[in-house]
């Protein structure tokens, strides 16, 4: 029997895949438990176009990077934050930050796993911060002011 997976299916295979198994075996473990539904006409041409539709969105979401990649190299990030006299801040400049700086100076919205900080940057000065985007690593300067 076909059947189209709904979910993955450890030693079968992944969401929306095609697969023969047994009869038995796709009625009494993979549609009784919402795991697969028997494959038809309507669902194949639902499943190849949101196939299609992935697969654009990839395309489209590799383009931002490379877009993204291109203008945010190499910039300047000045943020400014409270510190004492020695240059200690008060409060450390982290992840969250760094996207909403960007974000305000650029309108780019970036995910914190694309931003690549170890720790909280603690004090006034400047640091080399990394932004992978799906294997395009560039990196930007942070530049953090006392007010």
């Amino acid at each position: 029997m076909k059947v189209i997976l709904l979910k993955d299916v450890k030693g079968i295979g992944k969401k929306d895949e095609i697969k023969e198994v047994s009869d038995g075996y796709a009625r009494n473990f993979l549609i009784k438990r919402d795991l697969a539904i028997v494959v038809n006409k309507d669902i194949i041409v639902k499943v190849k176009a949101k196939a299609e539709k992935a697969k654009r969105d990839e395309i489209k979401e590799k383009k931002r990077e490379k877009q993204l990649s291109k203008k945010l190299d190499n910039i300047v990030l000045k943020i400014s934050a409270k510190a004492n006299e020695s240059g200690k801040l008060y409060a450390a400049v982290g992840i969250d930050n760094i996207i909403e700086e960007i974000k305000k100076r650029f309108g780019f919205v970036i995910n914190k796993k694309e931003v690549s900080l170890k720790e909280g940057l603690k004090t006034v000065g400047e640091y080399k911060v990394r932004l992978n985007f799906d294997g395009i690593n560039i990196y930007i300067k942070v530049k953090i002011i006392a007010k």
